[in-house]
């Protein structure tokens, strides 16, 4: 392990359990599951809870063009992070920084 962020994140996965190691991969890899560089930068991952997954954009058009691949980004969901159980996506509006 070359850095701090390595240990940290092998510490933190000794006392947590697998569905929370599933979000933290999900986090990692957001900018991944996109799959847009556009959105990259106008898109947060804000949580999940009852395996709806909270997603905040800067802006009304941005909202637009998730949802346009939101379809998509389930379907990734459903196949690479299958232990999180993501159902829904719930967008809002608010600072994606």
């Amino acid at each position: 392990m070359d850095n701090m962020d390595e240990i940290l994140i092998s510490l933190l996965h000794l006392n947590i359990s697998s569905e929370e190691k599933e979000y933290i991969r999900l986090y990692q890899n957001w900018n991944k599951v996109l799959n847009d560089k556009t959105l990259e930068n106008h898109c947060r991952l804000e949580g999940l809870e009852n395996r709806i997954l909270k997603v905040s954009l800067d802006h009304s058009g941005w909202i637009q063009l998730f949802k346009m691949k939101e379809a998509d980004i389930l379907e990734i969901l459903k196949n690479d992070y299958p232990s999180l159980g993501c159902r829904r996506i719930h967008t809002v509006l608010g600072r994606s920084q």
